[in-house]
């Protein structure tokens, strides 16, 4: 036997080295568990050795400390028997292989099967056996008889089966396991079922396990631990079924326990994998602005801000959820990061997740945090780095990760030259000096499989991501077990509307559940908001505190799970007070042209937000048209290379250290709400409800800077038609109307009304918000009926959305689910989703259609984007991985005047994918453009950067489509 020590509490175990396989029957051997036809076979003890041995490496050296120690809690023997519990259930997971119904699928190894003494009908005549008890309800039945055999309470053995039953994804219904002895076929009689006792036997007393039974009769498994158990064995399982990692034998193999046991093969199998490292942050013994130094590379002269001071005296006490709303520029990021930090020495905690609204925050945040990485304290310095992961759904695209991911790849790919000549190869260490270019964190490929991006130490991801995590989906417990050994980090969280709350909300109590600490940032949340998240976390008597409804701001909300309440601080800010004075404008564009004239006649950088794609393309011609000088468009419908470079010009020009214009004017959609940092002297903005001002509000004056005569100070002109009538409110478009409804825009607008011309921030933001999208009366008397009748409007959509997502939310709690619940009463429903279905799911949005356009010269060539050079491209042969990235980054979703309703996108799909050329270019065989829809897109001339398709310019349709990459993709009218 191997001996460890478990880093956590000190403990001697014994790994697990098969060596008691001398002890199985040769019937038990000869089963089989993974089959490649002529290519090999794997025996089914082989593969339970293989998982075990990973699982006990997994608990050793992977699993977060806080994990082990709640798992440990709810046995006698604390870490040793979670380890050897953990063991057990590894070493049993496909037991259920050992049956005809499995065993009948491979003839050959059937056959053989039968030679051992095992009877096993032929598949044709076990067909209905197969639907009726898959492998995993036949573990989950035989090892409930074996613990009922052995003495165990019947409520542990129902949830350790349920454990088996649900590794692959989803819980075997109750009913599902009783009714397996009513096809006896399919499992065998008495030989079969002696050769199950005998793995089981082998896994009780390889694991440990057997000998501490006695010991067990008071345990309960918490739901939360054996979602975690789950999680751990999926993984442990996927581990071992890697061919990469631990290959298949051939079929001529002499099945002797030498052969099994072999400590070689699983060595070279654990060292390919090369798993990361999990982070263990000390906990500190720098002052808070040493700590930053540290952490960050602050120069001598930096010094804390007062939300910074907080929060180093907020995580010294105990503190698992932390709700912090401030203006931006002070410091939130750099805030959550090193309370993070704390936290994760404080609770446990292996690794950090950060979760933003948008790819383009997400790409920003991924700077930021290798930054931070790699400023993290000698003491922390493994050799082997962290594992980091970003997501969404163009990670691959992102030029930073894109080459994390191949210097994994190159890693990978020496790793197997080397292994064809063993006597040559040296201990794989991935340390950070390697030649590889790998540094502190790496893109691990392992992790970046289909359902494992959250697994990875660190994460950065879109908001869809963690909200996934409280869908009914299928593999749902790797997403909690990522989770339940983080710190999870949702930053501008405003940003969620009420469909993706009633997600978000639903995951929240089990990550207080798991005790993961959650840190929420935020420009500022409604009271109504702060209180739902801090009863979500930690129960309705935790969100029974006044202060939760106050005005105060910015603030710290804190929980601690053990305390009955929140506890609220207020933060002096360091930010002066400025005044913004703000006033109504036309928002009809020859009156708005005119305002710009007057305002901005010489110099000045103006921002104009409009709340749809369509009107910010209109918007932008008339300025142009006009000949206000030089004017450009942001907005998502460009395609994502050139919306990676429209993001970069802007922080680039107008950013902190940006080369600023003389004049300039920015026609953008809500892109710049969160995405960018970005500084204007003016902005003019679409109406838009109060928290979203405010943000639009953040991108004036954002830096401190000499300003153009006549713009020296801050001023917001709110677009919107002015009122028919003296008794009625202003309205915005009907395009605000359709994003944002009335209810929201006119309480906004009676805010702004009844506030005055004249906003003082931060002291203004809190106030406002609460009023604008709160309950309470708000607007002058003859607003009412118009108001009212906007509210039961806005309620009537608000209860539409949280009854449509409540159909795909994880549907109970943990309070719910106490005592002696398994697995099978955790989620009656889980589908298998895949990630563009469930980030669907979890957005309250139209249904998209996202194609790569390949532009064509007006010969028919395909070739480069105009703008790119415009080079031809062969589609006869399978482009290099250079190339094939370069043509998944000219993606872009269709207009929703294509996909909206049901049956325009039938025939979107159907036009897209009867295209009689593009079905025979060899680039769909590529890896990286297997199963995308192409929309070829012609030059309108020879040397032009516009590009026209008349696919879609048939009979009902809505006209041609044009593309250019100043304007984007629009749909002109036929």
């Amino acid at each position: 036997m191997l001996c460890v020590i478990d880093g956590t509490s000190g403990a001697i175990f014994m790994v697990l080295d098969g060596t008691d396989t001398f002890g199985l029957s040769e019937a038990a051997r000869g089963i089989w568990a993974k089959s490649a036809g002529h290519l090999g076979w794997l025996s089914l003890p082989q593969h339970l050795l293989d998982t075990a041995r990973v699982g006990g490496l997994l608990f050793d050296h992977w699993l977060a400390p806080a994990v082990k120690g709640r798992w440990a809690d709810c046995l006698p023997g604390g870490h040793a028997d979670a380890r050897a519990l953990l063991v057990f259930l590894c070493s049993a997971h496909d037991l259920g292989k050992a049956s005809p119904s499995f065993i009948c699928q491979v003839e050959t190894l059937a056959a053989r099967v039968r030679q051992l003494g095992l009877e096993c009908p032929p598949l044709a005549d076990l067909k209905d056996e197969r639907r009726a008890q898959p492998h995993s309800a036949v573990s989950n039945w035989a090892l409930t008889a074996w613990c009922s055999d052995h003495g165990l309470p019947v409520h542990l053995g129902r949830q350790l089966a349920a454990i088996l039953g649900a590794h692959h994804g989803r819980a075997v219904p109750a009913k599902d396991v009783q009714a397996i002895p009513d096809r006896p076929a399919g499992v065998g009689g008495a030989e079969w079922d002696a050769v199950r006792t005998e793995l089981l036997d082998w896994a009780g007393r390889t694991s440990g396990v057997a000998e501490r039974l006695s010991a067990w009769s008071e345990v309960v498994l918490p739901m939360a631990v054996q979602i975690e158990m789950t999680g751990l064995l999926i993984m442990a399982d996927w581990l071992a079924s890697n061919q990469d990692y631990f290959g298949l034998r051939p079929l001529d193999s002499v099945l002797s326990p030498a052969v099994i046991t072999d400590p070689d093969r699983f060595r070279r199998g654990w060292d390919h994998a090369a798993l990361p490292s999990p982070w263990a942050p000390l906990p500190s013994t720098l002052s808070g602005l040493e700590l930053y130094r540290e952490q960050f590379g602050w120069p001598a002269e930096y010094r804390l801000k007062p939300i910074q001071e907080a929060v180093e005296e907020l995580t010294d006490a105990d503190c698992q959820l932390m709700i912090i709303e401030a203006q931006p520029g002070e410091g939130k990021t750099e805030t959550g990061l090193v309370a993070g930090y704390r936290l994760a020495a404080r609770y446990g905690a292996q690794g950090l997740l950060m979760a933003l609204p948008t790819q383009a925050t997400t790409n920003a945040m991924l700077e930021r945090v290798l930054d931070w990485l790699d400023h993290q304290s000698v003491e922390m310095q493994h050799s082997v780095p962290w594992s980091l992961g970003l997501g969404h759904g163009k990670a691959r695209l992102n030029p930073t990760y894109a080459e994390m991911v191949e210097a994994v790849r190159r890693a990978d790919a020496e790793y197997a030259v080397d292994a064809l000549y063993p006597e040559e190869t040296q201990p794989r260490t991935n340390d950070e000096e390697s030649a590889d270019g790998m540094a502190r964190a790496v893109a691990h490929q392992w992790f970046n499989g289909r359902k494992r991006r959250l697994l990875h130490n660190f994460v950065v991801c879109t908001i869809d991501q963690i909200l996934v995590a409280g869908a009914t989906i299928k593999h749902q417990m790797l997403n909690h077990l990522a989770l339940a050994g983080k710190v999870v980090i949702v930053d501008e969280a405003h940003a969620s509307d009420s469909y993706m709350n009633v997600f978000l909300d639903a995951l929240l109590p089990w990550l207080g559940e798991y005790g993961t600490p959650v840190i929420v940032l935020s420009a500022t949340l409604t009271p109504a908001r702060r209180r739902e998240l801090v009863a979500a976390y930690g129960g309705a008597e935790a969100a029974r505190v006044p202060e939760l409804d106050g005005t105060d701001y910015p603030i710290i909300t804190t929980l601690n799970r053990d305390d009955t309440r929140a506890r609220v601080t207020r933060i002096p800010t360091i930010a002066a007070s400025r005044e913004v004075h703000w006033e109504w404008e036309n928002n009809d564009l020859d009156a708005l042209i005119a305002r710009l004239r007057r305002t901005v006649p010489d110099a000045g950088c103006v921002l104009v937000v409009r709340n749809t794609v369509t009107a910010a393309q209109q918007t932008f011609d008339a300025i142009r048209d006009a000949g206000l000088g030089p004017v450009s468009l942001a907005h998502s419908r460009y395609i994502a290379a050139d919306r990676t470079s429209n993001d970069g010009r802007l922080v680039e020009t107008f950013g902190k250290h940006g080369r600023r214009p003389r004049r300039h004017i920015v026609v953008a959609t809500q892109v710049v709400e969160q995405s960018l940092d970005v500084d204007f002297d003016l902005l003019v903005t679409d109406l838009a409800p109060m928290d979203l001002l405010f943000q639009r509000i953040g991108r004036l004056h954002r830096h401190q800077r000499q300003r153009p005569v006549g713009l020296e100070l801050p001023r917001v002109l709110v677009l919107a038609e002015p009122s028919e009538a003296p008794d009625e409110p202003p309205r915005a478009d009907s395009g605000s109307h359709a994003v944002y409804g009335d209810h929201l825009l006119l309480r906004t607008a009676a805010a702004l009304i009844e506030h005055g011309p004249t906003l003082t921030l931060p002291e203004d933001i809190a106030p406002l918000v609460a009023g604008a999208l709160g309950p309470a009366p708000i607007g002058p008397p003859h607003w009412q009926p118009t108001l009212e009748t906007a509210r039961v409007e806005y309620e009537a959509h608000r209860a539409a959305q949280r009854e449509a997502a409540g159909a795909y939310a994880l549907p109970k709690t943990p309070d719910q689910l106490r005592r002696r619940r398994t697995m099978a009463d955790w989620m009656a429903h889980s589908p298998d989703a895949t990630e563009q279905q469930a980030a669907v799911m979890v957005r309250d949005t139209d249904p998209t259609l996202e194609v790569i356009l390949v532009p064509l010269d007006p010969d028919g060539q395909v070739i480069r984007p105009p703008w790119h050079g415009g080079l031809p491209l062969d589609v006869r042969s399978i482009p290099n991985r250079e190339t094939a990235l370069e043509i998944s980054s000219w993606s872009i979703r269709l207009p929703p005047q294509l996909t909206r309703w049901p049956q325009r996108l039938e025939q979107t799909l159907r036009l897209l994918e009867s295209q009689e050329a593009v079905r025979h270019w060899a680039w769909r065989q590529h890896p990286l453009l297997k199963g995308e829809l192409f929309l070829p897109m012609t030059q309108i001339q020879e040397g032009s950067t516009v590009l026209m398709t008349d696919l879609f310019d048939e009979p009902g349709g809505v006209g041609k489509l044009r593309y250019s990459p100043d304007r984007g993709l629009e749909v002109i009218r036929a």
